[in-house]
């Protein structure tokens, strides 16, 4: 039950961010670069924010350092944020998964599938980092 606390906290925090930094990519970024820079630029934002989310729910819904457990905290994540953003298009857009996702070319396909995939990875890394920044005491 722990892990699916903060898996919620995780994704739901992640989410937030991401329709904040989607609109701004939307409605002010994109007129002026373009569609594609406004991914590459919001890219590492995203990512920064996914990294204060899994800190944050980590916090507050504390989970074992332990890798396994952090990847499937990941995964679980992944599958809520995915299946929010479903039904954020849904009623933003209409339509079905699949005319969202035919949206995209291959960049943004690629741009995505980094962010989904660094956003899985985040909560391991972090138990990764807390692990190696220990210090051990004679």
């Amino acid at each position: 039950m722990a892990i699916l606390k903060t898996s919620l906290g995780y994704a739901g925090l992640a989410m937030a961010a991401g329709t904040v930094l989607g609109v701004v990519r939307e409605f002010w970024l994109r007129p002026e670069v373009g569609r594609d820079l406004a991914m590459a630029i919001e890219l590492p934002l995203i990512v920064a924010a996914s990294v204060g989310a899994a800190t944050l729910a980590l916090r507050r819904w504390p989970l074992p350092t332990d890798v396994a457990v952090r990847l499937r905290m990941g995964a679980l994540s992944l599958a809520l944020l995915l299946l929010a953003e479903d039904a954020l298009s849904r009623l933003l857009r209409g339509g079905s998964v699949l005319a969202h996702w035919a949206r995209f070319d291959a960049f943004a396909h690629t741009v995505n599938v980094a962010g989904l995939l660094a956003f899985l990875l985040i909560p391991a890394l972090l138990a990764a980092s807390s692990r190696r920044w220990r210090v051990s005491r004679p």
